[in-house]
């Protein structure tokens, strides 16, 4: 069994238990390191992502491809999952572990009494089971309405380009800096702050920190968990009705991460083009 060794990760060590099926050996940091992640940031309509939260099917096939395999993502009715599940041999999905909480599990098959087995992704020293149970009804009370399912299949065509990915990071960084800058710059209620902590500050003050330490990065490491105890005191701990951010955090220090970071992805660049 493969476990998690980052923050968020299960995806990641699901896509490794997969592929330990397929006698691949992988970790989740190097299924990570493999698909460039430390060097992508991507913009959509919600906000900012980084990191672990980048587990979509194009992103993993920058590793998965060179591996001899490409992700399946199917669409599925909640209704329709138990008998999707049944026939495959491998597959990952999301469970609901609480109300507001998602986890990634791992299809493995069907046991004596016909409940299907999933593979726990967890920490290594974490006291949850390794495998879960369930039968049809446990499992549909853990479901949304609409699961992505997703498999491996094998590959043999090109490789994924992981350069467009980078480049087009170096623009949402700079976007994700000034929005950032201007958030902080004006009194926001609690409740605004709230509402920005997944899409505005958790790819520059969460999720960049595993990705840093994938690079033994160790002073941007220090730099974003310095920012990260600022941000989490007057977000979580401040009793303010309202609260200037930058009274609190250091924008220079704000812009002198996300520079670092670009050139990062600069130089990873110029690796590709040698």
């Amino acid at each position: 069994m493969k476990y998690m060794t980052f923050n968020s990760s299960c995806s990641f060590a699901g896509v490794a238990n997969m592929l330990e099926r397929k006698g691949i050996d992988a970790e989740d940091y190097e299924i990570a390191r493999g698909m460039e992640l430390p060097y992508i940031v991507v913009e959509n309509d919600c906000g900012y992502m980084a990191g672990a939260m980048l587990q979509e099917k194009k992103f993993f096939d920058i590793y998965l491809k060179k591996t001899g395999y490409e992700l399946v993502e199917e669409q599925a009715g909640r209704q329709e999952v138990f008998s999707l599940l049944r026939d495959k041999d491998c597959a990952m999905l999301g469970i609901r572990v609480d109300e507001n909480h998602k986890h990634a599990v791992v299809y493995t098959g069907a046991d004596a009494d016909g409940k299907l087995v999933f593979i726990n992704n967890r920490h290594e020293k974490s006291d949850e089971p390794c495998e879960i149970r369930l039968g049809r009804q446990e499992l549909l009370g853990r479901l949304d309405e609409c699961v992505t399912v997703a498999s491996l299949k094998p590959y043999s065509g090109e490789m994924v380009n992981p350069v467009p990915f980078m480049e087009a990071s170096l623009g949402c960084l700079d976007r994700l800096c000034e929005r950032i800058i201007q958030f902080s710059s004006k009194p926001q209620t609690r409740e605004n702050i709230r509402k920005t902590v997944d899409t505005l500050f958790r790819p520059l003050l969460l999720d960049s920190v595993a990705m840093m330490e994938l690079l033994a990065a160790d002073e941007m490491v220090r730099d974003i968990k310095k920012l990260q105890k600022s941000y989490i005191d007057v977000a979580f701990r401040n009793e303010a009705e309202q609260a200037v951010l930058s009274d609190y955090l250091d924008m220079n220090l704000v812009k002198g991460i996300t520079d670092n970071w670009k050139e990062l992805i600069c130089k990873r660049i110029k690796s590709f083009r040698k």
